[in-house]
Formats: C-alpha cells, sequence, structure tokens
C-alpha cells in the first residue's frame, strides 16, 4: 500500500512538489534557450549576410535533440521517473565517495574540489526487488539507516524515514556526536532532537512523525 504523508506535514507536500515543478520548468528553459539561440543565430544571419548556413530543417532538429538528450542529464530528469514512493528494509549501508569542484578554490589552489560522504543503500522491498539508494551523508546516519531498519522513501523527498523507534534504542552505544536518536528532516537530512511539534532546526520545514506515518496505513491496510 502506499504511504502517504501525514496531514499535518503539508508543507513538505509543497516542498516536494516544488522540487518537480523547479526541475520541469528549468529543464523546458533549457530547451528553449538553444531554440531561441538558433532563431538569433539566423536572425544575424540574414542580417550580415555572411557565408555561415543558417540552421534549419534537419539540422534544426538535431539541434533541439542534442539540447534535449543534454538537459536530460543536466537537471536529472530521470528522477521525475526513478524517485517514487519506495519502501523496504536496508540489506546494506555503506558510504560512498564524490567529488565537486568548488566554489572557492583557495590561496594558491587554482582549482579546488570539495569531498563529499554519501550515503548508499541496497534496500529489498516487500516484493523481494532489490532496490539502490543514495544521497549525502548527514551526522547520525550511520546509525540511522543501519541493515534490517525498515524505511520508506517519499515522492519529491530526498531523505528517507526511518520506521518508529528504531532510533530510540537504549542498548545502542552513544557518543558525542550522534544524533540517531532524534527526529529526522526529510528535507534537509538534518536530525532533530527537540520535541516532533517544532519545526527543523536547520530548514525550519515540519517534522514527520513516524509512528503517524506508519500507523496510518497500515491501519487502514488491516482494515481492507
Amino acid at each position: 500500500m502506499k504511504r502517504k504523508l501525514p496531514p499535518r506535514n503539508r508543507d513538505l507536500k509543497r516542498y516536494a512538489n516544488c522540487r518537480k515543478l523547479l526541475r520541469v520548468l528549468g529543464y523546458a528553459l533549457w530547451i528553449s534557450g538553444f531554440g531561441f539561440g538558433a532563431l538569433y543565430y539566423n536572425s544575424m544571419h540574414q542580417a550580415s549576410h555572411t557565408y555561415h548556413r543558417p540552421i534549419v530543417g534537419w539540422k534544426f532538429a538535431i539541434w533541439i535533440s542534442a539540447a534535449v538528450i543534454l538537459g536530460f542529464f543536466v537537471f536529472r530528469v530521470e528522477k521525475l521517473f526513478t524517485q517514487r514512493q519506495l519502501e523496504g528494509t536496508v540489506v546494506e549501508s555503506s558510504l560512498s565517495h564524490s567529488y565537486t569542484p568548488s566554489a572557492d578554490p583557495g590561496v594558491g589552489n587554482r582549482l579546488n574540489y570539495d569531498f563529499r560522504v554519501n550515503t548508499y543503500l541496497i534496500i529489498r522491498t516487500d516484493q523481494g526487488k532489490r532496490r539502490r539508494i543514495r544521497f549525502e551523508q548527514k551526522a547520525g546516519f550511520y546509525l540511522y539507516y543501519y541493515p534490517n531498519t525498515r524505511i520508506c522513501r517519499f515522492s519529491g523527498l530526498p531523505y528517507p524515514l526511518a520506521a518508529p523507534n528504531h532510533s530510540h534504542n537504549s542498548n545502542k552505544k552513544k557518543h558525542h556526536d550522534d544524533l540517531s536518536d532524534g527526529y529526522l528532516c526529510v528535507a534537509c537530512g538534518f536530525l532533530n532532537n527537540h520535541d516532533l511539534s517544532l519545526p527543523c532546526g536547520s530548514c525550519g520545514h515540519s517534522l514527520i512523525d513516524p509512528t503517524e506515518a506508519w500507523t496510518e496505513s497500515d491501519q487502514k491496510k488491516g482494515s481492507l
């Protein structure tokens, strides 16, 4: 059964929809920019009477096709179709690394790279299928997404939510920087250790009550 965000988390629904809308708008503007660029090139050709051939016919089709394909990867449009709700049990939890160009190269460095750590999960769904998901590592994730944890990733939100009570196990070893006994913000990934009635201390979005997110759908499923 497809789980839904609790009614009180309407801001998260708007956040997820805005993320999808911005991706679609960016992709559309990207393609439009290529089209207007070709038209501008043709107008400049007619005005200056240069020897360059105008972009028309099959050339224009290739130009737009290249924009569609390139923009598909630049704006990661595939996430609109692949980031649907995913529910299952964590089979394996590990870390992966990535490097991205830094906006601040630093003194004496002409080019620098930001080192990022990502959480990499292998999920087994109720249908027995294995799915792989990856997202940026945050403080406390190592103990939050451990094997045999049941999680659910809601469509349009970057971080999956773990089943209730798993992160409040008193038998786990505590560390000074461990925030895994808090409540996860599925919008920014910050683990809050305050009451659920308060918004996320990092981004200000509402927090999901894990018990409410799981119990509501499970009760409906049991009543069928």
